[in-house]
């Protein structure tokens, strides 16, 4: 029925008027079109194919068994994602996937989640790279250093792997990077000799993990540093004494990275309300550390609605040792050369003149009032900072002229 009305439209309307359709037209729209007449398949195919999102694993390999055996239409993919959601032990599944990919001459964009190792044909593959997407569950890494020294126009590359190190990466491999996200543990091999061309670097899997913050902060000591970089960073806040780890661990990177000018927190709260003053205090202790600081950005996805109210909100998990505190202070004050006043840490700010007790308690990250106290505390400690972001509220600081 649907072939139907296409072919009648194809009879109504100009070529121009179905390429327009074809413009705007969802992935199942275009299959239907591309098989309505010769001259609609040639419109709506490289629009078909230009982009392959990760899809379930039947819709996967009917695309994949098309793509490997038709050449002509992999070589119109730019941008491709594959996930393995589960172990498929079919031979036939990467056969195809293989084949697929060698296919794609003119991929720009890859994206694969796996839990096998990584596939040797990629390191065959012809096409340019700008952005490379790598998840892997498996332990065997044994292509990946191959793969990325074949690919020298990559300037995004995100891969996350449970193993320590990527072995065999020639320090001269990746020379276009610009944007790397990376769990902490990889940054030894990925960071260090590249760290002068990036722009942007995310870490993934910080939290409040003190080792990873010192290991962080000698990778910026060691490595030539660019002018300016934009660092994203994860702080988990769902434990007790969280806030006072995090906050010293980003003072540490700060004390070690002055170049950085944009810094973002992407905030894991568990569903536990942080408080204004904690939030208030950990990010007030650690902007005096970030000289050349313009810009902040606060990330965390909303609260359920029982954190709103007083009776029983969700209860934060174990304290996190001291231990951790002592150590992140000792190699702050080592690094600093002074010792480190971290009362800030403990002591809440008296409450203004006038204020009262919200209620229900508003989710910090999320109400207007709580956003103008921070804007106006952080300004105070960090007369440089032009821009601070929360979730859903940009704002901009405007320094009254003289």
């Amino acid at each position: 029925m649907i072939l139907t009305h296409l072919k009648k439209m194809e009879t109504r309307l100009p070529i121009e008027i179905i390429a327009m359709v074809a413009k705007y037209a969802s992935i199942d729209a275009l299959a239907h079109l591309s098989a309505v007449s010769r001259s609609v398949y040639f419109i709506s195919m490289p629009r078909l194919y230009a982009s392959v999102p990760d899809m379930d694993i039947p819709r996967t390999i009917r695309c994949l068994r098309t793509l490997s055996a038709k050449p002509e239409a992999a070589r119109l993919v730019h941008s491709f994602a594959f996930n393995l959601r589960i172990f498929y032990a079919l031979q036939a599944l990467h056969v195809l996937l293989n084949r697929s990919l060698c296919n794609m001459t003119g991929l720009r964009t890859l994206s694969l989640r796996l839990k096998t190792p990584m596939p040797s044909v990629l390191c065959q593959m012809s096409c340019r790279l700008t952005k490379f997407t790598f998840r892997a569950t498996s332990n065997d890494l044994s292509q990946i250093s191959q793969f990325l020294m074949t690919q020298s126009t990559i300037e995004e590359l995100s891969i996350t792997s449970p193993l320590r190190r990527i072995p065999g990466l020639d320090p001269d491999a990746l020379p276009a990077l610009k944007q790397l996200t990376a769990p902490a543990w990889l940054l030894h091999d990925l960071l260090l000799p590249r760290l002068l061309r990036l722009s942007r670097l995310r870490v993934t899997r910080i939290r409040t993990d003190t080792e990873r913050f010192v290991e962080l902060a000698k990778v910026f000591k060691k490595a030539k540093h660019p002018r300016s970089l934009a660092l994203m960073i994860e702080a988990d806040l769902t434990h007790l004494m969280a806030a006072p780890t995090v906050s010293l661990g980003l003072a540490l990177v700060g004390q070690a990275a002055p170049f950085i000018t944009s810094l973002t927190l992407d905030i894991h709260h568990g569903g536990i309300r942080v408080e204004r003053k904690e939030l208030q205090n950990m990010v007030s202790f650690a902007l005096p550390w970030f000289p050349s600081l313009t810009t902040l950005v606060i990330l965390a996805p909303p609260l359920s609605l029982n954190a709103y109210t007083h009776d029983n909100p969700p209860t934060r998990r174990m304290r996190m040792p001291l231990s951790k505190i002592s150590l992140l202070d000792d190699e702050l004050s080592s690094a600093s050369g002074v010792p480190v006043d971290r009362l800030m840490l403990f002591v809440g700010p008296p409450d203004e003149p006038g204020q009262e007790q919200i209620y229900p308690i508003p989710d910090v990250l999320y109400n207007k009032t709580c956003q103008m106290h921070l804007l106006k505390a952080w300004h105070r400690i960090h007369r440089g900072l032009e821009r601070v972001a929360f979730p859903r509220n940009g704002y901009t600081y405007m320094e009254k002229k003289q």
